[in-house]
């Protein structure tokens, strides 16, 4: 059995148990989509479902953004609120709709199709950064009952928010407090160390390379990182979204062959509004939930080592 260890998280400045003797108790638990309904929203010929579109792709459209039907916050708020300790929802909350077709998932696009989707990302996010308030933007994606989706035709979600997340702000700190004292970007150095060791390193070429990051929050959790200094998504190049858009589902699909999973996360790891330090796409596959020591500590566990993770995401390759 492997002995249990804390490894230092230097883009949060926390800790994370690597336990991978206890693997077995956080097996796979049931996931899967959720059932479709009598008639997706999202599917061609049902756009009238939605609500209003924000921006689309291709005529007819290949790809599209809607505002979300349930909003987390919402640009106007309905209510006044008294409560000198709460504020109103205000910002926006977006639905990426990624594909025409109903079961089309990240992992089976072709980079044309990828690329669709990354540019309504960047675009959406510029969009939503530069509205008044708005001091957070992120942008996740759920597939799978076990991830949170709740809908069964790919998509993705962005939202404005009118303050600073704790794990965004606390990024932004440690990121900050790296750059006054070393006068270098902590993603560029993260990356360095991970490129000296090359154990947890799954590919490295065109500019963007994926990994496991040393203190993986969750097993089988992977990281895209550009090795130059992007200061967030929205900044992203062209050229850089080409990339990718084949390195995101090829990742993805090796996280998913490796880990055994069919539910997943990805979301992008940005700064906050105005704080430019860099920033990373994470695919986190959902093997189970966190439980009583990661509720009450704030301290994930991994069970699965990442240089062994990465060791099977290189040989996994993508389905076919």
């Amino acid at each position: 059995m492997s002995t249990p260890s804390f490894r230092h998280d230097a883009w949060t400045n926390t800790w994370v148990a690597m336990a991978p003797g206890r693997f077995a108790i956080g097996a796979m638990r049931p996931g899967g989509l959720p059932p479709p309904g009598d008639r997706c929203p999202f599917c061609p010929g049902h756009e009238g479902d939605t609500e209003r579109s924000t921006a689309e792709i291709g005529s007819p459209w290949r790809a599209r953004a809607v505002l979300n039907r349930f909003p987390l916050t919402r640009a106007e708020s309905a209510l006044p609120i008294d409560d000198a300790e709460a504020k109103a929802a205000e910002g926006a909350h977006e639905v990426i709709v990624e594909s025409r077709a109903h079961d089309r998932d990240l992992v089976d696009m072709r980079p044309d199709e990828a690329l669709d989707v990354l540019v309504l990302w960047r675009d959406r996010m510029r969009a939503l950064e530069s509205l008044a308030g708005t001091r957070a933007v992120t942008l996740f994606r759920n597939k799978g009952r076990r991830a949170g989706s709740s809908q069964p035709h790919p998509h993705s979600q962005i939202v404005a928010l009118p303050f600073v997340p704790p794990h965004v702000a606390r990024r932004c700190e440690v990121s900050l407090g790296h750059q006054r004292t070393h006068g270098t970007s902590l993603v560029l150095h993260m990356l360095a160390r991970e490129r000296g060791d090359g154990r947890r390193i799954v590919e490295d070429a065109d500019g963007v390379v994926s990994l496991c990051p040393y203190a993986s929050p969750r097993a089988w959790c992977s990281r895209l990182v550009l090795d130059t200094d992007v200061p967030r998504f929205s900044a992203t190049s062209d050229a850089l979204l080409g990339v990718l858009a084949r390195r995101l589902p090829d990742l993805t699909a090796r996280a998913l062959r490796a880990s055994g999973a069919t539910d997943y996360n990805v979301y992008v790891a940005d700064p906050p509004v105005g704080q430019d330090t860099g920033f990373a796409i994470e695919i986190v596959p959902r093997t189970g939930g966190d439980a009583g020591f990661e509720l009450s500590t704030g301290t994930s566990v991994c069970v699965v080592l990442p240089e062994d993770a990465a060791a099977r995401m290189r040989t996994a390759g993508r389905a076919s």
